[in-house]
């Protein structure tokens, strides 16, 4: 077995670990849809013949809603999510590279987790690592889709190196929660 199944392989367990730290967290529902997300993948593709990117274009779609929603919110936006509902299936059954859709789903949870930062440190002049953590989990996913979009493929040793920082956050989110003290810092106030 080659050192890069072995990174994948370990990436597979590792990122199980982070749901059960986060359980009953904000967070708790994302990173469960991200644990689940690649064996569900593995078991479709190779089972049950679905496309590949169907169930990460589906998880992609779940993960936007599982961050900064509540049901009132999605209740008060009723037709604002059944209109990005209706355009998402659209766009499922019709694109040819459903790259494109996970790409833009992930752009959204960037930035729903850019708000996040920047909200909580407007409101308490504390800069959050978890946030930090979420939004650099975040840009690595957009820069691999980017990468096979447009396929530069700047190598699959960036790809390994992206893999194994993606490794090092989920053990970050497995030992830290979003409201542990140490992760906050306080910014000093310009004199």
């Amino acid at each position: 077995m080659s050192i890069a199944w072995v990174i994948i392989y370990i990436s597979g367990i590792v990122w199980l670990f982070p749901p059960i730290r986060q359980y009953k967290g904000n967070y708790f529902h994302y990173f469960l849809i991200l644990a689940l997300s690649d064996p569900i993948n593995i078991f479709c593709v190779s089972f049950i013949g679905v496309t590949q990117g169907w169930v990460h274009s589906v998880a992609g779609l779940l993960l936007v809603y599982s961050v900064g929603y509540n049901n009132n919110e999605f209740r008060k936006y009723l037709i604002h999510n059944t209109v990005l509902i209706l355009v998402f299936i659209s766009l499922l059954l019709v694109l040819p590279n459903l790259r494109y859709l996970i790409l833009a789903t992930h752009m959204m949870i960037l930035a729903k987790f850019l708000k996040i930062a920047f909200v909580h440190l407007h409101n308490n002049s504390k800069l959050n690592l978890f946030y930090l953590a979420l939004i650099f989990y975040e840009i690595t996913i957009v820069i691999n889709f980017i990468d096979l979009i447009t396929g530069i493929s700047v190598g699959i040793t960036f790809f390994y190196i992206i893999l194994a920082f993606q490794i090092l956050l989920a053990i970050f989110f497995t030992i830290f929660r979003e409201e542990n003290p140490m992760l906050n810092f306080k910014l000093r106030p310009s004199p």
